[in-house]
This record gives C-alpha cells, sequence and structure tokens, in this order.
C-alpha cells in the first residue's frame, strides 16, 4: 500500500500539458456611435467598428461608407456627410427639439437612437476668494428647475504651456499653449465619484439634482494653487475655466459606466461591462446638452 501511494504523485508528476489552439475570440464587430452635440455648434458624429480584445493595433476601425441622417420631431432631415475620418453637418440643432439619428451600414444594418437637447435653462456665477495657505476658492451658484430632473457634468481647466519631448526628435521640446484640465476638489458631498475610487483621473465629476431639486445651489471648489503654479512639464497657469454640462439622462447614465469600468482592476470580483447608453444594434453615446463656462483670470 505505501508504494502504491508513492506512485500516485509521481503519476501525477509525468503527466503531460496539452496546448490548445486559440487565436482571439471570434466575435462579430458591433457598431460604436459617439456623438455628442448642443445648440450652438454643428453635428459630429464618429462612427467605427470594435475590435477583438487581444489585438495589437488599439485604434478602432472606422466606417466611412454609412448613410447618417438627422430626424427632428417634425420629420426634416439633414444628412451627414463624411469627412476627415467624422460624419458632420453645419445643422445646429434647436433646444428641446427631440432628434433621431438613423444609420444604415452598408450591409443593410441600422442602427438608430434618440436624445435632445434639454430644454431648463442653464447659467452659473462664479464667486472667487483666496483660502488657506494660498487656495483659490471657487463658489459656484445656479438656479435649478424644479418640474424635471437635471444632470450634471463638470470639469475644472487651467490655461497654460505644456512641454513635450518631440517624439522624432529626443533633443527637442515642444511647447504647447491649450486648456488642461486640473484636479476637483469639493467640500460637496454630491458628486458620483465618491462612490467610485479614483474616478478623478477621468478628470471631470458628476452629479445630479436629487437634493436641491427645484432651489437655488451652490458648488464649494477648492482649486490647489501648487497646481497652478510652475513646474518641469508646465508653466504657471494664466486663468481657470469653470465648464459644466447639463445633459439627457441618457448621457449621465452613460458616463457614469464610464466611472464605473475605469474603477474595475481585474481583480477576481471585478467584471467589465458595457455602459448603459441608447443606441439601439449598437454601442456608444448620442446626446444632447448644454454648456456654460466662467474663466477666472488668474493675472
Amino acid at each position: 500500500m505505501r508504494k502504491l501511494l508513492l506512485l500516485i504523485p509521481i503519476m501525477l508528476l509525468m503527466s503531460c500539458d496539452k496546448e490548445l489552439p486559440f487565436d482571439g475570440f471570434k466575435n462579430k464587430p458591433e457598431t460604436v456611435v459617439q456623438c455628442l452635440f448642443t445648440a450652438d455648434s454643428g453635428i459630429v458624429l464618429k462612427l467605427n467598428y470594435t475590435k477583438d480584445i487581444l489585438t495589437n493595433d488599439s485604434v478602432l476601425n472606422t466606417i466611412n461608407d454609412a448613410k447618417v441622417r438627422l430626424i427632428d420631431s417634425n420629420g426634416l432631415i439633414e444628412n451627414l456627410n463624411f469627412e476627415s475620418g467624422v460624419y458632420g453637418s453645419g445643422y445646429k440643432p434647436i433646444v428641446g427639439m427631440n432628434y433621431t439619428m438613423h444609420i444604415t451600414l452598408n450591409d443593410g444594418s441600422i442602427i438608430s437612437a434618440k436624445s435632445h437637447i434639454p430644454k431648463e435653462p442653464f447659467e452659473f456665477t462664479v464667486d472667487t476668494t483666496t483660502g488657506p495657505l494660498g487656495r483659490l476658492d471657487a463658489r459656484v451658484s445656479f438656479d435649478n428647475e424644479f418640474s424635471t430632473n437635471q444632470y450634471y457634468i463638470l470639469r475644472v481647466l487651467e490655461l497654460s504651456t505644456h512641454y513635450i519631448n518631440n517624439k522624432s526628435n529626443p533633443l527637442k521640446v515642444d511647447s504647447i499653449k491649450g486648456w488642461y484640465p486640473t484636479n476637483i476638489n469639493s467640500s460637496n458631498n454630491i458628486f458620483e465619484s465618491a462612490k467610485n475610487l479614483n474616478s478623478s483621473s477621468l478628470n471631470f465629476e458628476m452629479f445630479n439634482d436629487a437634493f436641491f431639486n427645484g432651489q437655488q445651489y451652490s458648488l464649494n471648489l477648492l482649486i490647489d494653487r501648487v497646481l497652478l503654479g510652475q513646474n518641469k512639464t508646465k508653466s504657471e497657469s494664466e486663468s481657470v475655466m469653470i465648464y459644466m454640462k447639463s445633459v439627457t439622462k441618457s448621457t449621465y447614465d452613460y458616463y457614469l459606466g464610464v466611472i464605473k469600468n475605469s474603477n474595475n482592476y481585474g481583480g477576481p470580483f471585478s467584471t467589465n461591462f458595457n455602459p448603459i447608453d441608447n443606441i439601439e444594434n449598437g454601442f456608444g453615446i448620442f446626446g444632447g446638452y448644454q454648456h456654460f463656462t466662467k474663466i477666472i483670470s488668474l493675472k
């Protein structure tokens, strides 16, 4: 009996592994639609196919031969033309109008989505003070409509010159002036990111009017002046921009899914998923929004 017991682990060690051929998942590519629109600019739509997760090429395949139409609630049709990698039109959408994006692919497949620009008035004021330890405090106040639920996306950007290594010449440094997102800190406990660790890496915050529906509300933004100062990668900031969108619920739910997916670290109990969207027979987002900005000069 003792010899038999010794033979069992030896036999297990001698067992050979069999290699199974695997050349990736054979899922059919899905259509991805990306289109956010507002009343003061034309329509721009990106249309791509998904790629195998195991591919080395991360660039999505652009669809350049689709028929793309924007249809308003009166049945009027605006055709979007393909140019420079996107479908576009100079048509400026109307606030409150319901729109349908109708896409016909080369194989006859039809993708569609519906949305509108929120019609609730949207504007805010900003008061600034110098906080403790050189902190810049910005109080953002706005009125919220009682009649409907409203959903907001907030960004804070700083105007500065950034220094970036030239890809073709490692000894050369390029300087690019522009608006760059900066960290958002606030004393308000209403942001969705508070429930989702590390979402600040996305450089935007999301909140809705569940706690202040129909009232005036103020956001207290605490901006660290150290981040606005000069360092090895950027110049001292010239201005700060408070940028806020009023979006549809479908757009809000989509970006909330983006936040949750960004915090999925691949652990044994985490599962990646497609964010909730409003695209029929595809993925992505088609959504209208209002936006308002205020620039704070630091000079």
